[in-house]
C-alpha cells in the first residue's frame, strides 16, 4: 500500500463565504490520491455552482446527486459508503487544511495493521472569518485516546481525523439500524466505535485550520471564556454533552455488543445506565472509580448535580438541549 487513496467526506449546506478556500487548500496538498465526494443538505445560494466550477477544473471531485436533505450526521455517515478508499477523511466546508495534513495522516496510518480498526486526529489552530490566527486557548485541550474519555466527551474533532478502511467498514455496516438521534455527532461517534473495537491515534501536530464564525454547526470546545461558559452551566447547557454520551454508549452496546470485552461492557453499561433512575452516590463512586471525571470543573459539576437531580426534572432539561 505505498500510496494509499484517501476518500474524503464533506456535506455542504450555503457554504459559498468559504467553501472555495477550503476546496483549495485540497488542491494544494502535498499528498495528492485523494477523491473527494460532497452532499450537499439542500444549500439555497451559490454552493452548488462553486463545487460544479472546481469538479470542471479537478476530476477528483465529485457531488453526489439526490440524497435529499440528510442532515450532518447521517450526510457524513452515508458518505463513507459511497467511494472506496484506503483511508477515509472528514470535512468541514469552511476551514483550511495545512498543505502536509493527508501526508502525516497517512504516513501515521500505513504503521498500523490495516485490520484493526483505527482512528487517527490531531492539533488544530483556529483562525476568524477573514482567516486571521486567533489567539491560543489558555485551557489545556484534552487529546485522548482511550474508550473511557470518549464515553462521556469527543476530544476527536472531525476535521483532523483519518479512518482506515477497516474502521469504515464497522460504521457503514450499522448505519442501516443506527439511531441517529441517539448519537452527538459524526466523529464523536466515529471516535466512540474505533475505541471500543480498535483503537484511537492522536498525532500532536496542528494540521487544520479550523475557522470560528456566527455560522459554525459546532464551534470549537476551548473557545468560550469564562463569563459564556458559567452562563452556559447556570443554564445547564453543558447538558447535552453528558447526556449525549451516556444515549451513545446505549447505542455502542445495541449495535456492538456481542464483540466487546466484559470489561468494556460494565465500563459502558454503567455510562448508559449513568442518568436513569436516582443513586447518586452509587454512580459518582462509578465515575470516580473509573476515572471518568474530565479536565473540566464546569462540566463534572454539572454532572453531579444532574445525578441529585430528581429523574423527570433531569429528563425536561436534557430534552431541552437534546441534540
Amino acid at each position: 500500500m505505498a500510496n494509499p487513496k484517501v476518500v474524503i467526506c464533506m456535506s455542504t449546506y450555503n457554504g459559498e463565504k468559504y467553501l472555495d478556500q477550503q476546496l483549495d487548500s485540497f488542491i494544494a496538498q502535498h499528498y495528492q490520491n485523494w477523491q473527494l465526494i460532497i452532499h450537499d443538505d439542500g444549500s439555497t445560494d451559490g454552493t452548488k455552482a462553486i463545487i460544479r466550477r472546481y469538479m470542471e477544473q479537478d476530476r477528483r471531485i465529485r457531488l453526489i446527486q439526490n440524497d435529499g436533505h440528510l442532515g450532518i450526521k447521517k450526510a457524513f455517515l452515508t458518505l463513507l459508503s459511497q467511494e472506496e478508499g484506503e483511508f477515509y477523511a472528514f470535512s468541514d466546508q469552511d476551514d483550511v487544511w495545512h498543505a502536509d495534513k493527508l501526508d502525516i495522516l497517512v504516513q501515521r496510518m500505513k504503521r498500523e495493521d490495516p485490520l484493526v480498526p483505527t482512528l487517527i486526529y490531531s492539533r488544530y489552530d483556529e483562525i476568524d472569518g477573514a482567516g486571521n490566527p486567533l489567539p491560543a486557548s489558555t485551557r489545556n485541550a484534552i487529546y485522548s485516546t482511550k474508550l473511557k474519555d470518549f464515553l462521556l466527551i469527543n476530544t476527536a474533532t472531525g476535521c483532523t481525523c483519518l479512518l482506515n478502511h477497516s474502521l469504515r467498514d464497522e460504521l457503514i455496516r450499522s448505519t442501516h439500524k443506527l439511531n441517529y438521534s441517539s448519537i452527538h455527532m459524526h466523529d464523536w461517534w466515529a471516535a466512540l466505535v474505533s475505541s471500543a473495537l480498535g483503537q484511537v491515534i492522536f498525532v500532536d501536530q496542528e494540521l487544520v485550520s479550523y475557522r470560528q464564525h456566527g455560522n459554525n454547526v459546532l464551534g470549537a470546545p476551548d473557545r468560550a471564556n469564562f463569563v459564556k461558559r458559567l452562563g452556559r452551566f447556570l443554564q445547564f447547557r453543558e447538558s447535552r454533552i453528558v447526556s449525549s454520551g451516556s444515549r451513545q454508549a446505549r447505542e455502542l452496546l445495541r449495535l456492538y455488543g456481542s464483540e466487546l470485552g466484559s470489561e468494556q461492557t460494565a465500563l459502558i453499561q454503567g455510562v448508559a445506565a449513568l442518568f436513569q433512575g436516582w443513586a447518586p452516590l452509587k454512580k459518582r463512586r462509578f465515575l470516580k472509580d473509573n476515572g471518568l471525571f474530565i479536565r473540566s470543573k464546569f462540566l463534572n459539576i454539572e454532572t453531579i448535580l444532574l445525578l441529585w437531580m430528581w429523574p423527570s426534572l433531569r429528563e425536561r432539561i436534557f430534552s431541552h438541549y437534546r441534540s
